[in-house]
């Protein structure tokens, strides 16, 4: 059991089976649509609606479940941005590192606006709330997807900049987004490097990746054993795995 950092509501995930696997190689885009559908599926808590959830929580939740299948440690790799090195770089952390880096805040510029889920910006007559799964899923797609946003998030919609950054500035401090840049140094050259990290399509890919083989073990578990494909897809992904490899190694 994990606690959402934002909402601070406790949360139980269980690994993917095979209809989740299907549904990862299925879905038209790795997106928000699909992550809320996937955690819809595995995780569980009192009163828990994914759509509902701030976009930090989300994508905790996705390290949480990458940390469940895969581990703690990420490993990638990027190119120096130098002009005259362009080396290959080794990119790793801990994802216990990475969110204990962007746990949340308080913000003196915050206030209660009486209404359940909004604030205030002190000192000035807008209201402001966390934006959610549901926001980014109606905003995904659209050429004024920030104007469109806004228009959800904050009274009245029409602000000054200034305004606006301070409201931005407060959000970031109490619900912070998990999507940053993870720094580093070339080994070889010793330039700055800026490696932009984003936990949702970090994760429904390697998820993707090792859902890819669904298709071939329900075949070979149907095939050998005659069972059905629900039948099959019931079965925890380890276990179908571990048959699917019994039958390839001319095990009964």
């Amino acid at each position: 059991m994990v606690a959402l950092p934002i909402s601070g509501i406790d949360v139980t995930l269980r690994r993917p089976a095979g209809e989740e696997d299907v549904l990862l190689c299925e879905a038209l885009r790795r997106d928000m649509r699909l992550t809320v559908a996937l955690l819809s599926r595995l995780a569980e808590g009192s009163e828990l609606r994914c759509d509902a959830l701030p976009i930090g929580d989300v994508e905790f939740l996705l390290l949480e479940l990458r940390r469940l299948m895969f581990g703690d440690m990420i490993r990638s790799d990027t190119t120096c941005p130098g002009a005259e090195c362009g080396a290959k770089v080794d990119v790793e952390f801990r994802i216990s590192d990475y969110v204990a880096h962007h746990i949340p805040g308080s913000s003196p510029d915050i206030q209660p606006s009486g209404e359940e889920g909004w604030m205030s910006l002190r000192g000035a007559p807008v209201t402001f709330r966390v934006p959610v799964a549901a926001d980014q899923i109606a905003v995904s797609g659209r050429s004024d997807a920030k104007e469109t946003m806004i228009a959800r998030c904050v009274r009245p919609t029409e602000i000054p900049a200034r305004l606006l950054g301070r409201v931005s500035r407060a959000l970031q401090r109490v619900a912070p987004s998990l999507a940053d840049l993870v720094q580093g140094v070339c080994p070889e050259c010793g330039a700055g490097i800026d490696v932009y990290f984003d936990p949702q399509g970090f994760t429904l890919a390697e998820l993707r990746q090792e859902a890819l083989f669904i298709y071939d073990e329900i075949h070979l578990l149907a095939s050998h054993y005659r069972w059905s494909e629900s039948e099959i897809l019931a079965l925890p992904r380890a276990r179908r795995v571990r048959y699917a490899e019994l039958i390839r190694e001319g095990g009964h």
